[in-house]
């Protein structure tokens, strides 16, 4: 935007373009989730079924038994999944731009 002429995140840009901008966003959103939506019905995806590890009730670490790949089965989760990063680096992104926006248009919503 920038480049255009339209500054940063299209500050210099009047609201009608904006709100057509938005109006064309949600547009692509829509279709793209259709989209999706249509196409994981035409074709599921195939979860392989892994079968539960057997449960041996000990009080400690066995240092008989424990090799190096076990010695955190015990724990429920050691760290936390991808899904949970990108949903917090997300958050962090979405934060972000939405104090940027808040500083280019202070002006217009009057704060």
């Amino acid at each position: 935007m920038p480049l255009a002429g339209a500054g940063v995140f299209g500050a210099k840009m009047d609201s009608a373009a904006l709100f057509g901008l938005l109006i064309l966003h949600l547009a692509y959103g829509v279709v793209l989730g259709a989209t999706y939506g249509f196409l994981g019905n035409l074709a599921p995806i195939r979860v392989p079924s892994i079968a539960p590890k057997e449960e041996v009730a000990i009080a400690g670490p066995n240092a008989l038994t424990m090799n190096s790949s076990d010695i955190n089965d015990h724990v429920v989760s050691s760290s936390p999944s991808g899904t949970t990063v990108l949903i917090t680096f997300g958050c962090l992104a979405g934060l972000i731009a939405l104090l940027v926006l808040a500083i280019q248009f202070h002006t217009t919503f009057g704060f």
